[in-house]
């Protein structure tokens, strides 16, 4: 089986878009229900880190840092940090 480097090179720039597009679908769903704020900044933070994905790396801590502070931005004191006990 051969494996073909347009289809792959395809995928990922599809994956792309649709990572890019994701507050486009999301924004108006979040607009028409009662959610708590809390539960608003959690979707858009998520969103964020999808859109970011391409710049972490898996066996980075200082990304793995970065990623956690994406994530939980104005959620949690200490995001971006270990805890300390």
């Amino acid at each position: 089986m051969k494996i073909n480097l347009e289809s792959i090179k395809k995928l990922v720039d599809d994956a792309k878009k649709e990572r890019e597009n994701l507050g486009d679908l999301i924004n108006p769903i979040l607009q028409n229900y009662d959610l708590e704020k809390k539960e608003i900044l959690e979707v858009k933070n998520a969103i964020a880190l999808y859109q970011e994905i391409d710049h972490f790396s898996p066996i980075s801590v200082q990304s793995f840092l970065k990623a956690h502070d994406t994530l939980m931005k104005n959620l949690v004191k200490s995001s971006g940090e270990f805890r300390s006990k």
